[in-house]
């Protein structure tokens, strides 16, 4: 074939194969070889476009498409520029070399996004339950050194990680700078060297150690295992710890409240109120302390409750009522005085208000101190009261100290007058002292007063004729003329005993004789042994006391007693 003739041939078949592209026919390709061929091959020259694909003014479907045999789609290049996987094909791999350039945005299979919209940051979209995983090998973000060797799933940042929702470490937290975090979570260790600095909570399952440096945390701390520090912890929120050990410095709390113990042996709190245990409410600063128990509350100031129940120091002016009070377990006690200094301690339903002043209850139930009392005491026993100040109720039942120095005792005894005393017996019904400064006593059955070889039984016996006295069943009684006429009554004593005492109240106009056996004698008041003492006046009386086996002697002696000269 002529050389012209080849040149017409090559030229045919280009024309050919135009006509055959432009008018959507396929191309198929021949096998150009024994072994090795291709479908269509481009062969690229020095310095030319090798391959252009150039889209019509009005193109609406994709430039380029490839497909597999099935005539599903593998990939596409869209109007855009974008090369995308189609719904079935899958890249096997994306190899991106140092001198290729990237303009987009890398979209995966379930629309995770690689992007750089803002130069100089790369990011990583992934669904909300998705994961951003290095599936093995190390992370390493910075051009440092890691002081530890990383070996597998290992995590290095030069400069500083922040993280502001909660993070957990499973294994060992080493700290070697400052730490800061919003909410952290530690399962096993945290080893400080410097400092740990939080805005939120620390919850560590493990143990604290070595923290020689600063460790502050503005939220809670939690600390399963135990803390073993070195330097200073700071807690403006809850600290639970189960064991904490500060070798040097102090714990700064919240409010600038600090334990230390830079004596040996001794921890000082310094706060203005402190809660141990329990649940306790303190609603105003500097109102003082609350130990143990459950639902106790206070708001008087420099105040202490230690223990029970429901038990509460609460005032109207927090600042000058009841201050350096004390209320001590029981249950439902309450102190309201507007003065200070009140201490209660037990009981239930006990109280102490008004404007009582340095005042003490002990135990019992729904017992009160009220009023103006002023150093008021009121021990155990149920529903008495104590409004007098320097007054005293010593236990019982419904008993009233209600005037200045008063004491009341037993059941239903009152004193309203000022000194007096009255001790009721278990009758029930009221029994009040008569008037002040006096000695009230109610004993149904006598009253019997003994110290050694002195006894005095006080039960009073009236007499209408004259009588025997009994050494044994008279001893200590009380005798009256009341009701006797006439020439009166002759009181006769036995033989003088020492020990034997009687007393004699003249309460008729008549007249009382208190005679002796023979050889005895009224001291002092007769001329020899033998003879007798009288008198006649009403409201006269007296007590005599037989000091041996001839003597008897006034004790007590009212009014003129004389010598009857024997009878």
């Amino acid at each position: 074939m002529t050389g012209n003739r080849k040149i017409y041939c090559i030229a045919a078949i280009v024309i050919a194969l135009a006509f055959f592209v432009a008018c959507n026919r396929t191309l198929e390709g021949t096998p150009m070889g024994a072994t090795n061929f291709h479908e269509m091959q481009v062969l690229g020259r020095a310095d030319n476009t090798e391959l252009l694909v150039r889209g019509y003014t009005t193109q609406t479907t994709y430039p380029l498409i490839v497909e597999q045999s099935d005539g599903s789609d593998v990939f596409d290049v869209t109007n855009a520029g974008i090369v995308r996987a189609s719904s079935t094909g899958v890249f096997n791999a994306l190899i991106i070399s140092s001198t290729s350039e990237l303009n987009g945005d890398i979209t995966l299979e379930n629309d995770e996004t690689l992007s750089n919209v803002t130069d100089g940051i790369v990011t990583a979209t992934v669904p909300a339950n998705g994961w951003l995983a290095v599936a093995g090998g190390n992370l390493k973000v910075g051009n440092g050194t890691p002081d530890t060797t990383l070996n597998g799933e290992d995590l290095y940042v030069e400069g500083t990680l922040e993280v502001d929702a909660a993070s957990r470490f499973d294994n060992v937290m080493d700290v070697n700078s400052t730490a800061s975090f919003d909410y952290a979570v530690v399962a096993g260790w945290l080893d400080v060297t410097g400092a740990i600095t939080g805005a939120s909570t620390l919850d560590i399952a493990g143990n604290v150690s070595s923290a020689t440096g600063a460790f502050t945390i503005t939220d809670d701390l939690n600390v399963t295992g135990a803390a073993d520090l070195d330097s200073t912890l700071n807690v403006d929120g809850a600290a639970t710890v189960n064991s904490l050990d500060v070798d040097a410095g102090n714990i700064t709390l919240q409010n600038d409240e600090t334990i230390a113990n830079s004596t040996d042996g001794e921890v000082r709190v310094t706060c203005d109120n402190f809660v141990a245990g329990g649940g306790h409410t303190v609603s105003t600063p500097n109102a003082g302390t609350m130990v143990g128990g459950d639902t106790n509350t206070t708001n008087a100031k420099w105040s202490f409750i230690g223990g029970g129940y429901s038990n509460a120091i609460t005032v109207t002016t927090p600042n000058d009522d009841s201050r350096y009070s004390v209320l001590c377990g029981g249950n439902d006690n309450e102190i309201t005085a507007t003065d200070d200094e009140q201490s209660l301690v037990g009981g239930y339903s006990n109280s102490i208000g008004g404007d009582a002043a340095h005042t003490f209850l002990g135990g019992g139930y729904d017992n009160g101190i009220a009023g103006t009392s002023n150093s008021g005491v009121l021990v155990g026993g149920a529903t008495n009261v104590v409004t007098g100040s320097w007054a005293s109720v010593l236990g019982g039942l419904s008993n009233v100290a209600g005037a200045d120095y008063a004491v009341a005792l037993g059941r239903r005894a009152t004193v309203y007058d000022e000194g007096s005393f009255a001790f009721a017996d278990s009758t029930d019904a009221d029994f009040t002292a008569v008037t002040s400064k006096t000695f009230n006593v109610r004993a149904t059955n006598g009253s019997y007063f003994g110290t050694g070889g002195l006894h005095a039984y006080v039960d009073a016996v009236a007499k209408t004729s004259d009588y025997n006295v009994d050494d044994n069943t008279d001893t200590g009684g009380l005798f009256t003329n009341q009701g006797a006429s006439g020439g009166g009554v002759r009181f006769t004593l036995p033989g003088a005993v020492e020990g034997l005492n009687y007393c004699f109240y003249v309460f008729a106009t008549n007249m009382i004789t208190v005679d002796v056996q023979s050889g005895d004698q009224i001291h002092h008041l007769t001329n020899s042994a033998g003879d007798c003492i009288t008198n006649t006046t009403e409201g006269d009386s007296i007590y005599v006391y037989a000091i041996d086996g001839t003597y008897w002697v006034p004790m007590q002696e009212v009014g003129t007693w004389n010598d009857g000269n024997g009878g």
